[in-house]
């Protein structure tokens, strides 16, 4: 059975970063990308304040909604056309943000989904929280700007409990094809908390090499950055529920997710 990335394309300028980071996640676990773009439904822009969405408004909505689509598929038209049509399908869908992609997700393995711009409140942050809050499926993100590469060089932020176990489960079909993976304790530099981690990936039968980093809580998503150093992702684990609107769930993650450099795989 083939394994399926679903890379959320919600708006034309996070499109290629997308595209690139999905298409490395499949080419290392022989899968492939379906690209999903989805055309809101005018019905479900209306504000708690309004009672009725004038023809105006619905033809206003609609004329955005063709254009943004168009600007998208001409972004993913541009990416397949220079990185080679193999292993990419297109897929178009209604509704809401949220409900086309809890319904793509069931089959995904993995979903990418680009960083939305800072306060922008728009269809990209809704499709970034439905994909972390609503689908159960791992999520890649990733940052504008990235560009294909192979996921070769794995960091893990370690802590130990059940939520982080479950992301490096999720991320085991990458672990294992990677040529080097390290482990990152971020909390007071106490080797003693990578032990749990080292007898996991004894178990799991994967080398990593551990670190144990010391950094204060209030710059700890700073030192998972700079000790991840140039892998070509970052696995993180688990996260409460909370609202993108407040960007995002904490410190660590909103510096981690702000500035990493690489896309970070996280589960909720």
């Amino acid at each position: 059975m083939t394994t399926t990335i679903l890379a959320v394309l919600a708006d034309r300028h996070g499109v290629r970063s997308c595209l690139e980071a999905a298409l490395a996640a499949a080419e290392a676990v022989g899968g492939e990308v379906a690209a999903l773009h989805v055309a809101v439904d005018p019905a479900s822009t209306i504000l708690p304040t309004e009672e009725i969405l004038t023809d105006d408004r619905r033809a206003a909505i609609l004329r955005g909604e063709a254009e943004e689509r168009r600007a998208v598929r001409d972004a993913y038209d541009a990416v397949v056309a220079a990185l080679g049509p193999a292993g990419f399908r297109w897929i178009d869908a209604g509704g809401t943000e949220t409900t086309a992609i809890d319904a793509h997700a069931a089959g995904a393995a993995l979903i990418a989904a680009a960083v939305p711009e800072r306060h922008y409140a728009g269809e990209a942050q809704e499709a970034l929280h439905a994909a972390l809050f609503d689908t159960g499926r791992p999520v890649l993100v990733v940052p504008r700007g990235w560009r294909h590469r192979p996921v070769r060089r794995i960091a893990v932020g370690w802590h130990e409990d059940v939520a982080c176990r479950r992301g490096i489960a999720d991320a085991r079909p990458w672990l294992e094809r990677a040529e080097a993976i390290r482990i990152l304790a971020i909390d007071g530099g106490d080797d003693a908390a990578l032990d749990g981690a080292r007898a996991l990936f004894r178990d799991l039968g994967l080398a990593a090499d551990f670190s144990a980093v010391d950094a204060e809580e209030s710059s700890r998503g700073d030192a998972l950055l700079s000790a991840a150093g140039d892998a070509d992702w970052l696995v993180m684990g688990a996260f409460r529920r909370g609202r993108l609107l407040d960007w995002l769930f904490g410190s660590v993650s909103e510096t981690v997710l702000r500035e990493a450099t690489m896309p970070v795989f996280l589960v909720h």
